[in-house]
């Protein structure tokens, strides 16, 4: 079984008998800055044992019934939602478990928001529904927009509402929300929502000469965040990114959930000379596109829908994010079109918990030229080895698809594979036992490819003392 996960700097084997890996991302956060998941206590109150004439006489999570205070609120359904005003703040708790509160502001249409939940409850875990003006879904979230986590807050919704009405918010446990068991409340599953007004996103009319949205990234791992709507058939709009970290893997990734948008998002990434480097549809739901290393400077993000279609509900949000250049992948020494002139693969050895050895070694290269062959070498340490190489690309933007095979030191092909652009990973050997010394491994362009430096592609390489049951890709 091959497990694949698109992580830089996270390389993991799984064998019957052991499970190993290495350090992978730092957390992501959304905007700049960091924060920490904060963190509670296991305090509480009494429950019901003390007498009451109103809910002010009782604990934050208990109200008052027949004169006593009783674990829950008021918020329990859409005809009870409380308000929350525009940029502000409103607190609440999950109290007892299964609970689902309540919230409701009134929009003019047009606006777009971000949505966020916050809890000090080390078990507590929380999604959040938007619902429009008719009642349908128009957006959820269950960590970050993305779907991955995020420190400081527990919960990031964002949408655009392209309707005028009232709006509703509700907040639950993750386990309610999924109908799944145990639902968690208690008094101390206290929570914050806040409802901000997003300011950033793309207006008519824009080139990609003239964007009006401009992005400064200064902050690793940092999301930037830009929403848009694409309302006319045709349409693209634009986002200058200014890129000032030098080497970094430049990313933009989706909602994981689109709710209630038509759209299906297409974004290309150019360089600074206007050259298209990157390019992916349905970024969101099918994770995200990006560009391996980039110096710094000045690039442009088109977003469009891949269809070409256009509404007043084709709305999305774009997550530019700049990965630490420490984190990447090692490029390759050009040239190295011939085995003399290889490239060589830096290993780093892995004891398992059960005392196996592997190594490994990450690299990414671009075929920018038509014919182009990159070789890369690599020392086999073990006395048999299982060899694995794993390849990708195109799933995550690259123009190109690259096809692999490996040589024993005397030129002798011991295994192929051409790359398939529907494939992720697009090309792997992975059922190789080799001896000890001296490998090869050529990577080419595709018959069809024209070569550009669009046309990047990235490998691991496994050399693994045991027969591994999975591996990470990227």
């Amino acid at each position: 079984m091959r497990k694949i996960g698109f992580l830089a700097g996270l390389w993991a084997l799984t064998a019957s008998t052991a499970t190993v890996g290495c350090k992978g991302d730092d957390p992501i956060v959304d905007g700049t800055g960091s924060g920490d998941d904060g963190g509670g206590d296991d305090g509480g109150g009494d429950d019901g044992d003390m007498g009451c004439l109103s809910d002010d006489d009782c604990a934050s999570y208990e109200i008052c019934e027949a004169e006593e205070c009783v674990d829950g609120d008021r918020n329990n359904s859409v005809d009870e939602a409380e308000t929350v005003l525009w940029d502000d703040s409103v607190s609440g708790t999950i109290n007892p478990s299964g609970d689902v509160d309540y919230f409701t502001f009134t929009a003019d249409g047009g606006e777009y928001v971000r949505i966020e939940s916050a809890h000090d409850d080390d078990n507590g875990d929380t999604v959040l529904v938007l619902r429009g003006p008719s009642g349908k879904v128009h957006a959820f979230a269950d960590e970050h927009a993305t779907g991955g986590g995020v420190t400081d807050h527990d919960s990031m919704l964002y949408a655009y509402l392209d309707e005028a009405g009232d709006y509703t918010i509700s907040i639950e446990d993750v386990s309610t929300y999924y109908g799944t068991e145990p639902q968690y409340g208690s008094s101390n599953f206290a929570y914050e929502i806040t409802l901000n007004e997003w300011s950033r996103f793309t207006v008519e009319d824009d080139t990609q000469d003239s964007p009006n949205v401009s992005v400064t990234v200064e902050v690793i791992n940092s999301w930037y965040t830009v929403g848009t709507l694409i309302q006319e058939d045709g349409d693209s709009d634009w986002v200058q990114v200014v890129l000032e970290q030098d080497g970094a893997e430049l990313r933009v990734d989706g909602m994981s959930d689109l709710g209630a948008s038509s759209a299906t998002p297409l974004v290309r990434i150019y360089d600074t000379d206007g050259t298209l480097i990157a390019e992916k549809a349905s970024v969101g739901p099918e994770d995200y596109v990006m560009y391996p290393s980039l110096p710094r400077g000045t690039y442009s993000v088109e977003l469009t829908d891949e269809n070409g279609a256009g509404a007043s509900d084709a709305w999305y949000f774009a997550f530019i994010l700049a990965m630490d250049p420490a984190d990447q992948y090692v490029d390759e020494i050009e040239p190295n079109d011939v085995e003399s002139l290889a490239t060589e693969v830096e290993l780093t050895e892995t004891e398992t918990d059960n005392g196996n050895f592997y190594s490994y070694g990450n690299q990414q290269g671009y075929a920018d030229t038509g014919g182009d062959v990159d070789w890369f070498v690599v020392e086999q340490p073990y006395d048999e080895a299982t060899m694995i190489l794993c390849l990708n690309g195109a799933p995550y933007g690259s123009l190109g698809v690259q096809d692999i095979a490996i040589y024993d030191d005397a030129g002798e092909l011991l295994a192929s594979v051409e790359g398939d652009e529907n494939l992720d990973p697009t090309a792997v050997i992975d059922d190789l036992t080799v001896g000890p010394g001296t490998y090869y491994y050529a990577v080419t362009n595709s018959d069809d490819a024209v070569g550009s430096i669009g046309e990047w592609y990235r490998f691991v390489t496994y050399l693994a003392e045991f027969v591994p049951s999975s591996y990470t890709c990227p």
